[in-house]
């Protein structure tokens, strides 16, 4: 979804701390036995890559610069705000 609907320019960084935050997922996942999840989450990383070849024409403007409610990270609404729904 990042990839497809980001200009190249933005979505690189963004790309990058989500594969970050994905690597720190499946290996807690796979400290704590989850097999299930760790299988997840790479065939997630191996469905984006075969996938990404689709999309030639990303937008060229960022629509998380121009909406305010896209600067409201949930990660930390859902942690530390403990909020549950969104």
């Amino acid at each position: 979804m990042l990839y497809k609907n980001l200009p190249l320019r933005d979505g690189r960084f963004l790309l990058f701390i989500r594969r970050l935050l994905d690597t720190v997922a499946m290996i807690k996942f796979l400290l704590g036995g989850h097999w299930a999840d760790v299988n997840a989450v790479w065939m997630a990383h191996r469905d984006y890559r075969r996938d990404k070849k689709k999309y030639k024409n990303q937008p060229s403007i960022n629509l998380l610069k121009i909406f305010p409610e896209a600067h409201r990270n949930i990660v930390v609404d859902y942690f530390f705000k403990r909020k549950k729904y969104f």
